[in-house]
Order: C-alpha cells, then structure tokens, then sequence
C-alpha cells in the first residue's frame, strides 16, 4: 500500500505546482474544473489499472514490471530536467478568461494524468490492490489542487519530490524489491 501512496504522491504532486503556479497569475480553478481534473486522473489511473492487470495475464508480469519501472526512471529523470532547466508548463487558459473552465480542466486533467497513467500501468504485480491507485491518484490530485488555491506553496520541492520519488520506485521495481 506504501508503493500505492507513493506512487499516488508523485504522480499528482505536479497538480500542486501547476495550481499554485496559477494561483499566482491570478488565473482561478472553480470547484467543478478541480472535480473534473481529479475525475479524469481517477480514470485515466484506472485505465492504466486495467491494461496492466491485462497486459499481464498474456505476457509475463516480470517484463511489464520491467518496463513499468524503465518508464517510472524516465518520467522521474524528465521531471527532474525540467526542474533544472527551468522549464515553464503551459497554459491552459486557451480563452484568457482568467478562469480555467470545464473544457479546459478536461485537457489539463489529461496532461496532468500522464504520470498517473504510467505508474497505474507498473502496478500489474499487485493484484487487486493495484485497484486502490485510481482512487489515491484522483483524491489527491483534487486535494493538491485546493492546497494551492489556500496559498500553502510547496515550491519546487513538488517537482524535485516528484521526479525522485518515481524514479526510485523505478528502480525499486527493477530490483524486484
């Protein structure tokens, strides 16, 4: 269940950044975008459930838990890049209405469970287990979206957080710890 957490920490961590981040140019996320955003990271992570659990039913779960934690180094390592190079995110304000709106919350949701889908994918040694990830992956990534409205900053900790987390769990994985 640690992995799970973990997993569902630095998978929507980023949600926390990306809110505070709007949070400073005053671009506001009202309570149904944070929903749907959540939502769609509860789905998405649930997908990733399911066509790992798939996925190892026909090829091997070792070679899935492999892959799965190659991926996790390279999301962390990508994480971690971007922190260093000082890479900006996009906006998703398409209409620079200052508010990101409920269509606009379905793209961000997307991009902002892409971690999530990936490490849901890495769960397929875990059994039914695996199937609390999409609920810790979308409450979460809900709660780091209201933390950041409250002004509480986790700062670039978030990201460093992030991308080392998923890393080492990555290379967990690979060791088969």
């Amino acid at each position: 269940m640690l992995k799970i957490i973990l997993l569902g920490l630095s998978g929507s961590i980023d949600s926390w950044a990306l809110g505070a981040a709007y949070q400073a140019a005053d671009i506001k996320i009202p309570w149904t975008t944070k929903g749907i955003v959540a939502f769609i990271s509860g789905i998405t992570s649930l997908v990733a459930v399911l066509l790992g659990d798939g996925l190892g039913r026909v090829i091997n779960p070792y070679y899935i838990q492999m892959a799965g934690g190659v991926v996790l180094i390279l999301i962390g390592a990508r994480t971690l890049w971007s922190v260093i190079t000082g890479k900006k995110g996009k906006n998703y304000d398409t209409d620079a209405s200052k508010t990101i709106e409920p269509l606009e919350g379905i793209v961000l949701g997307g991009v902002l469970a892409s971690d999530s889908f990936c490490a849901g994918l890495s769960l397929c040694t875990m059994g039914t287990a695996a199937y609390a990830f999409p609920f810790v992956a979308g409450v979460l990534t809900f709660l780091f979206l209201v933390l950041a409205e409250k002004r509480i900053r986790c700062g670039r900790f978030c990201d460093y957080f992030a991308g080392v987390v998923l890393a080492a769990i990555g290379f967990v994985q690979m060791a088969g710890l």
